[in-house]
C-alpha cells in the first residue's frame, strides 16, 4: 500500500470536503450519486487519518476528521431531505 503524507492526505481530503460542502450548502450542479461518492471517499480519507493519530500531527489529524464528519453529516442530511421532498 501506497503510503501518504500527511499534507497529500489533508489536501485531498479539504477538495473533498469542499465538495461535500458545496452541496450541503445547496449549489446546483451535483448528483446524490456524485455526493453519495463524495461521502465514500471523505469516509475512506479519514480512515487513511488515522495514521496520524498519534505523533506530530495527532492533533491536527483529530481535528481535521471533526471536521470531515460534519461536512459528511451535512450532506447526508441534505440528501434526506431532497429524498423526502421527492416523495
Amino acid at each position: 500500500m501506497e503510503t501518504t503524507s500527511f499534507a497529500a492526505l489533508k489536501l485531498q481530503l479539504t477538495d473533498t470536503c469542499a465538495f461535500l460542502e458545496s452541496f450541503g450548502l445547496g449549489r446546483a450542479g451535483f448528483t446524490q450519486q456524485d455526493v453519495l461518492a463524495g461521502i465514500c471517499r471523505v469516509k475512506s480519507q479519514c480512515e487513511r487519518l488515522k495514521e496520524f493519530s498519534t505523533g506530530p500531527h495527532a492533533r491536527e489529524a483529530e481535528t481535521i476528521e471533526i471536521a470531515a464528519k460534519t461536512h459528511i453529516a451535512t450532506a447526508e442530511t441534505r440528501i434526506a431531505l431532497l429524498r423526502e421532498r421527492q416523495r
